[in-house]
């Protein structure tokens, strides 16, 4: 590593070093989330599911459901996986 790096194995480690402070903990019920976010929770309550899983099973576009899930995870509210997979925060 080089002089000054740090090791980084979550996004806490990241706000810390830049300072920022975790908010509270937003529960779901909290949120005015949109039927569509609804939904997509529902799917992933249970068990990590691919996003062309959720599509699939949503018959909506990769693409729309991908943007969904966006905001559901800036919310902290799902968590992404890597590889396309997400999973309920």
């Amino acid at each position: 590593m080089k002089d000054g790096a740090k090791l980084v194995s979550s996004v806490s480690d990241i706000l810390e070093e830049l300072g920022v402070k975790a908010g509270p903990v937003v529960k779901v019920a909290d949120l005015n989330l949109s039927s569509e976010e609804k939904e997509i929770l529902e799917i992933i309550k249970d068990e990590s599911r691919h996003v062309d899983e959720i599509a699939r099973e949503l018959r909506k576009k990769v693409s729309d459901v991908s943007g969904v899930l966006l905001k559901l995870e800036i919310l902290g509210v799902v968590k992404n996986l890597g590889g396309g997979s997400y999973v309920r925060g």
